[in-house]
């Protein structure tokens, strides 16, 4: 269960808490490779030992491509972002995000007073929207280039292989964990099941004697769950600081 503290400025707090425990993460992150650096011969081979020793879960939405779900849905329903959230249902989205319902009964029980509208239209006018965020593209390429392992991790619902048409995310990493199909259906972030599912599917459930798992995710609470089941973790707010961090850690 996720408990919310609604007292003031108790969101302000959470977020310096968790900014604390991600910087104290790259801090020792950046300890272990100067080390490794120190120990390890011929230097030419750090990065590679390094990379090696890390795997990193890249959330989409925000993180990787735009989410146009907060602009375009109020934009094409001719309301407002507010007005949307009062009337439509609160746990339809979600449940097509685990793959529970599929997209009819998406558009059938997407509003609280079962109204109709145009499903398809609304449909179109996300998927038209996909598109990678600023320098997310040229990152991958470089962390694929570098023989980093990737996976992605989102919350999603099967219009994923829209995203995947547009964009050809696969490209670069793999769409191995999606909430809707595969290893992890039925989780979602920050869930503590989702990131037991990668564990077990990775096979990976010891970081101590294997891969360090990364979260690199654009939503502090799924950024703290990572980090709540002992994997590393980078709140992502755009390209380059996400590469300054890969950095820190030796990826890059």
């Amino acid at each position: 269960m996720i408990v919310v503290d609604l007292r003031p400025h108790s969101a302000a707090s959470q977020l310096k808490a968790v900014h604390r425990r991600l910087k104290l993460h790259s801090q020792l992150a950046c300890r272990a490779t100067t080390r490794s650096r120190a120990l390890d011969a011929p230097k030419a081979a750090t990065a590679a030992v390094a990379s090696s020793k890390h795997v990193l879960l890249f959330d989409v939405m925000d993180t990787i491509v735009w989410d146009p779900f907060f602009t375009k849905t109020p934009e094409f329903l001719g309301m407002t972002l507010k007005e949307l959230f009062a009337v439509k249902h609160p746990q339809t989205w979600s449940k097509f995000e685990r793959g529970e319902i599929n997209e009819a009964a998406l558009f059938k029980d997407f509003f609280q007073d079962g109204r109709s509208f145009d499903g398809a239209g609304l449909k179109q006018a996300m998927v038209s929207s996909y598109c990678y965020q600023p320098g997310m593209q040229q990152l991958l390429q470089q962390l694929h280039q570098a023989k980093v392992p990737m996976h992605v991790m989102s919350n999603y619902p099967a219009w994923w292989q829209y995203i995947e048409d547009q964009l050809g995310l696969s490209q670069y990493l793999s769409w191995t964990f999606i909430s809707c199909e595969g290893p992890m259906k039925g989780k979602r972030k920050p869930e503590p099941e989702g990131f037991k599912a990668v564990e077990e599917h990775l096979g990976l459930g010891d970081t101590s004697a294997g891969a360090q798992l990364v979260l690199i995710d654009d939503r502090l609470p799924n950024v703290e769950g990572a980090l709540q089941a002992g994997w590393d973790a980078i709140h992502f707010r755009d390209a380059d600081q996400l590469k300054g961090e890969l950095q820190q850690r030796n990826l890059l």
